[in-house]
């Protein structure tokens, strides 16, 4: 049985390695700058995944993914297995990016989309919006529906400001 709940604004599990301490210019959050210098670039994508992965032991999985679906920062938590084979990962990625397009045409009736919950027997996914990225976490089946806001309230925090909330140091 598949559960989904879409949590909208008014008017795992993915596969992935673990974080190879390197970042790309694309693994960071682009904000505009006051200077007239272009934008800046103030907190790295994958230390947000890394932040993630310490707000709850339950998170097997955290991952930003572009416009397109493409993974641009984040992973598998060290020594947690996929449970989809690898072979998966490409349709596991197109099937999230049609999901969001799709959900994106109801936008200009329902407001944007704050978040997505699929809870299946063996995992949770959950997308939270990002502006122009969605961010793609797993977790263990017992971590609650009601725990996910608290969630996206520290991703968003983290996300939006760089500051890490008390509860995920």
């Amino acid at each position: 049985m598949s559960i989904v709940v879409h949590n909208r604004l008014n008017a795992g599990d993915a596969a992935g390695s673990a974080f190879a301490g390197h970042f790309t210019k694309n693994s960071y959050i682009l904000k505009p700058s006051i200077r007239a210098f272009g934008p800046v670039m103030t907190y790295p994508l994958d230390k947000l995944c890394v932040q993630i992965f310490k707000y709850d032991r339950r998170i097997r999985y955290a991952s930003v993914l572009d416009d397109t679906g493409r993974i641009i920062a984040g992973g598998m938590r060290k020594g947690i297995s996929s449970l989809e084979p690898v072979s998966e990962d490409l349709r596991l990625m197109a099937n999230l990016t049609i999901q969001i397009g799709t959900d994106k045409t109801w936008d200009r009736y329902f407001g944007n989309i704050q978040y997505t919950f699929v809870k299946r027997e063996k995992v949770n996914m959950l997308t939270f919006n990002l502006g122009v990225n969605f961010m793609l976490i797993s977790t263990e089946p017992d971590f609650d529906l009601h725990q996910v806001a608290n969630l996206r309230e520290t991703v968003m925090t983290i996300y939006n400001t760089g500051m890490i909330p008390e509860r995920v140091r």
